[in-house]
């Protein structure tokens, strides 16, 4: 329904890269996306490797409540009184019929969407760092099989 990706580049070879999942979207859809599109990012900045420096997730909770609806049926077993008054006399008569009416809806549920984002700094060869070190032609080969894009 909504979500998808947006980045900041921070510096010549650094970015911020965020996430927003929707409702259907679990954890670590997010989590292998935002990995995705550092490593798109990456390689089409220039570069091969990436480092994340710094990596969030969270939930944006949200209630949908669905609409209430009623409807009404009659038929020839409902009993009441009718009268009617003026003109050139009184009537006074009974009629009779049922009415059910049957109501649905407004039931609420919560809805989880995740985000993730990862800060990354981006070398054009491995770097020596402390940490992981990503191959972002590997992580875009991997997850893009993975999850059958662009098949």
């Amino acid at each position: 329904m909504t979500g998808g990706f947006s980045e900041t580049q921070l510096g010549p070879n650094a970015f911020t890269v965020t996430f927003k999942g929707n409702g259907y979207t679990d954890f670590d859809r997010a989590t292998d996306f935002t990995l995705l599109r550092s490593a798109e990012l990456t390689l089409g900045s220039g570069f091969r490797y990436f480092v994340i420096v710094d990596a969030n997730s969270w939930q944006q909770m949200a209630v949908m409540t669905t609409p209430t609806h009623t409807t009404t049926t009659l038929d020839a077993s409902t009993t009441g009184t009718l009268n009617s008054y003026g003109g050139v006399g009184t009537f006074r008569g009974t009629t009779t019929g049922t009415a059910r009416s049957t109501t649905w809806g407004g039931n609420s549920f919560l809805i989880q969407k995740p985000r993730t984002s990862n800060t990354i700094v981006c070398f054009a060869q491995p770097p020596q760092a402390v940490g992981m070190v990503y191959d972002a032609e590997f992580v875009r080969t991997a997850l893009t099989a993975k999850y059958h894009i662009g098949q």
